[in-house]
C-alpha cells in the first residue's frame, strides 16, 4: 500500500498512483464504488463529532462545578479565620484597656444584618452612641452556639474588670458562614481571670454544641 501524504491544509491525500491502480485492475462501475469507499476509510480528516463535543463539555462542566464547589468553601472558611482572628483581638483590646485604665471595659458584638459588627467601650457606655466596626461580610453571630450574655437589645457582649479578669458570665462567641453547609468558628473567655482561646466547630457535639 502507498503512503498518504498531506496536503497545504494538513488533510491528507490519496497518493497519485492509488487511482490508476483501480483503473487497471477493475470495471469502471465497480472502480468508482470501491474508490469511493476506499477513500471515504483512508482518507478521512481530522475531528470531533457532536457526541464528541457534548462528552468533553460535560465532563468540563462538571469539573468547573467542583471546582467553584471548592473556591466557595476556601473563601468562606477564610472569611470565617479572619473574623475570628478579629473578634480575639477586640477582646483582648477591652482586657488590656480595663487593666490600663483601672475599670471596667466591655467588648460588644451585635449582628443587625448581615455584617457583623464589634465595638470596645467602657462599660455603662451609651450603645447608639458607639463607633460601631464592621467585620469581614458574609459571616454572622450563631446565637444557638453562642453562650456570652446577650442583651434585649441583641448585643453580646464580654466585660473585664481593672484587673483583667472576667466581670459577669463566661461563655463563647461562635461565628457562622452565610450558606447551607454551616463552618463555625468560636472565641472562649474560658476562666475568671480572662483567659481568650479560640476553637473550631467538631464533627460532633460536646454539651449540646459543636464548637469548641
Amino acid at each position: 500500500m502507498l503512503p498518504f501524504q498531506q496536503n497545504d491544509k494538513g488533510i491528507r491525500d490519496c497518493p497519485t498512483g492509488y487511482s490508476s491502480n483501480l483503473e487497471r485492475n477493475y470495471p469502471s462501475t465497480l472502480k468508482a464504488a470501491l474508490w469511493l469507499t476506499t477513500k471515504q476509510a483512508k482518507c478521512s480528516s481530522t475531528g470531533f463529532t457532536l457526541i464528541e463535543s457534548m462528552i468533553v463539555m460535560t465532563i468540563i462542566g462538571s469539573l468547573s462545578a467542583l471546582a467553584a464547589t471548592s473556591w466557595l468553601s476556601f473563601l468562606n472558611t477564610w472569611r470565617l479565620n479572619m473574623a475570628q482572628d478579629q473578634v480575639y483581638q477586640v477582646m483582648i483590646l477591652a482586657r488590656s484597656t480595663a487593666k490600663q485604665e483601672h475599670r471596667r471595659w466591655q467588648a460588644s458584638f451585635r449582628n443587625p444584618q448581615t455584617e457583623l459588627e464589634w465595638a470596645v467601650h467602657p462599660v455603662g457606655a451609651d450603645m447608639d452612641s458607639l463607633g460601631w466596626q464592621p467585620l469581614p461580610g458574609l459571616v454572622q453571630i450563631d446565637p444557638d452556639e453562642t453562650t456570652l450574655y446577650r442583651s434585649s437589645d441583641n448585643i453580646y457582649r464580654v466585660q473585664f474588670d481593672h484587673n483583667g479578669n472576667a466581670n459577669g458570665r463566661l461563655g463563647r462567641l461562635t461565628l457562622a458562614g452565610i450558606n447551607p453547609h454551616k463552618t463555625r468558628r468560636c472565641v472562649f473567655v474560658s476562666t475568671l481571670i480572662g483567659t481568650l482561646r479560640k476553637a473550631r466547630d467538631r464533627s460532633t457535639p460536646r454539651n449540646g454544641r459543636y464548637c469548641y
